[in-house]
């Protein structure tokens, strides 16, 4: 019995000691270490310290990111955004609002039926819709300018587009895809001066005006930016349309009489982007 007791003690007394031993040998490892450094406890000048090393790495980041933005804004920087830039340094006479904002738009609008048309897909347009939409559209000089055929065929592919103040509608290096007639608003374009490193205002466009037949005509990229000024409504031909309704046949189709004596009496337009 007593042998029996004397075995027990001295075998637990053994386990005792190897699991001491082994628990000393796990402390020792790296990773056991470099737990038991980050639990102790980091005193507040060590954080405060910590906290101010961060804040001037965040800051130095968004300086180098601002200076990089500040470089290379001119190149997107529009003759629009310039403008409110100017008109934010000024005081207009003491008033904190810009009075531009609250003018009557006074011009004349397509009526909504003749909206309703151009929203309208092309194949679903009806005789009617077509006579309608080219007597609404008759107030447009450009497009009044055009002949008869010309006009119905415009009215049975084109569609209707509005945009709001301070939009780009064309920007200059991009492939054309469309060409516009401008039913309402204004549009100011601008072209990026590469050597100087800013952009120059251009021409302002208003209601009546067209835009954007040099580049699908000689298949070019933009040469210049076109933005809204106001709100704008436009009559939007695509590319390919275009090329279908003026230069289609190339020198037979100005055997019709109408398209020849449209080609005699038309001038050159100066805004052509």
């Amino acid at each position: 019995m007593n042998c029996e007791r004397s075995f027990s003690v001295d075998h637990c007394t053994s386990l005792n000691n190897i699991q001491e031993t082994l628990n000393h040998k796990e402390c020792n490892t790296p990773v056991v270490k470099w737990r038991l450094k980050s639990r102790q406890k980091i005193s507040l000048l060590q954080k405060f310290r910590l906290c101010g090393r961060l804040a001037i790495i965040c800051y130095r980041l968004c300086k180098f990111s601002y200076k990089r933005v500040d470089s290379n804004k001119a190149e997107f920087l529009s003759i629009l955004q310039e403008s409110d830039q100017m008109s934010d340094n000024k005081n207009i006479e003491g008033l904190l609002f810009d009075p531009n904002q609250y003018k009557a738009n006074k011009q004349d609008r397509v009526p909504v039926e003749g909206k309703r048309i151009l929203r309208v897909s092309p194949p679903k347009r009806t005789e009617r819709d077509l006579r309608y939409l080219q007597v609404c559209l008759r107030n447009i000089k450009a497009f009044a300018e055009y002949p008869k055929t010309m006009q119905e065929r415009l009215c049975r592919v084109g569609w209707y587009e509005t945009y709001e103040p301070r939009r780009a509608i064309v920007r200059q290096g991009h492939l054309p895809h469309s060409f516009y007639f401008i039913l309402s608003g204004v549009i100011i374009v601008t072209q990026y001066d590469e050597e100087r490193g800013c952009t120059k205002f251009l021409v302002c466009l208003g209601r009546g005006m067209a835009f954007g037949e040099l580049a699908v005509i000689t298949n070019s990229r933009r040469q210049a930016t076109c933005s809204t000024r106001t709100t704008t409504e436009l009559l939007c031909i695509s590319a390919k349309d275009f090329v279908e309704i003026f230069m289609s046949g190339g020198i037979h189709g100005f055997r019709n009489p109408e398209q020849e004596s449209f080609m005699r009496t038309e001038t050159v337009h100066d805004c052509e982007y």
